[in-house]
């Protein structure tokens, strides 16, 4: 955090750590797995919340809501260190195809189609790359300007009720006149 990503090196890390370099070549072989430890942790925190609170076992709104809340508060408690991770992992991670966001998001739309509380046509795996990209991109827009643009916590809610709700006023598409 104190001197970024890219100035970072292995061997500051294994300073830091008061390991050998070696050893944190064994734990992270790569420095980018830093940042994918990172994001990791923070989705496991979400996961703990939701589950502390039974959330999953609710409606797929409100898992979502509070696995989103969550991760929004964890980014706004610490906005330094979210624009120093998440920024080195949108220049140096695939984070539109390669994050574990979208298949773990995905996992748990094919749940609650189980519960059916989604409809059979939808595409469980598009609608977690949808809900993962669309996380990316409010953080992306979200730590690119100084001071915050929008609060992030408010921004997500807003993201997850369009994507599972939609865009249009009635299923039909018919507009009122």
């Amino acid at each position: 955090m104190e001197k970024g990503f890219e100035e970072t090196t292995m061997e500051d890390i294994a300073e830091r750590a008061d390991v050998a370099r070696t050893s944190v070549f064994n734990y992270f072989p790569k420095k980018t797995a830093f940042l994918d430890e990172w994001g990791t942790r923070r989705r496991q925190r979400a996961v703990e919340a939701v589950q502390s609170e039974h959330l999953e076992d609710k409606s797929v709104s409100e898992f979502f809501q509070r696995y989103m809340a969550v991760l929004g508060e964890l980014n706004a408690s610490d906005r330094a260190d979210c624009v120093v991770m998440m920024g080195a992992s949108l220049k140096w991670n695939d984070v539109m195809t390669g994050s574990l966001l979208a298949p773990e998001l995905s996992g748990v739309l094919e749940r609650t189609r189980n519960k059916h509380q989604i409809r059979d046509e939808i595409d469980t795996q598009q609608a977690g790359l949808l809900l993962a990209v669309g996380y990316f991109a409010s953080l992306a827009t979200w730590i690119a300007a100084e001071p915050e643009p929008f609060d992030i916590c408010e921004y997500l809610a807003k993201l997850v009720d369009l994507v599972l709700n939609g865009l249009l006023e009635s299923p039909s598409g018919a507009t009122k006149n």
